[in-house]
């Protein structure tokens, strides 16, 4: 396959998918875990205002409450989305991998096969 001026496999093009999607994981995880220590905040906050019996601010915390819940879930679903991914392609890796094994071994044997049937040919030719 020839991309970008240059002959790239097709393997080290799905490592680098990989790689990218691994580091796309990692980065969603550090957001989900900003997101949640920010929920927990503003959940104390709106603790704070509703013992208070301040209802300008419990609305406004409410609103902040749902803004933070509903983009950790975003979060949250787009990372267990790659997640799944990456575990499929290692997976599809693993195989393409067992495959390119298998095939190198039977090319191997056929190899040692023509060898010996032309060792055993010309010892008894008449």
């Amino acid at each position: 396959m020839e991309a970008y001026g240059g002959n790239i496999q097709a393997d080290d093009v799905l490592m680098e998918t990989l790689e990218f999607s691994k580091f796309a994981v990692r980065r969603e995880r550090t957001q989900i875990f900003i997101l949640q220590n920010k929920l927990y905040e503003v959940q104390i906050r709106y603790q704070r205002a509703k013992r208070a019996d301040l209802q300008q601010f419990q609305y406004v915390l409410e609103q902040l409450l749902t803004i933070i819940e509903d983009t950790l879930s975003m979060y949250t679903a787009y990372a267990e989305k790659k997640a799944n991914y990456i575990c499929s392609m290692e997976n599809w890796l693993d195989r393409i991998e067992i495959n390119s094994r298998l095939n190198e071994l039977e090319i191997n044997e056929a190899r040692n096969e023509c060898n010996h049937e032309s060792l055993f040919m010309g010892e008894f030719r008449f």
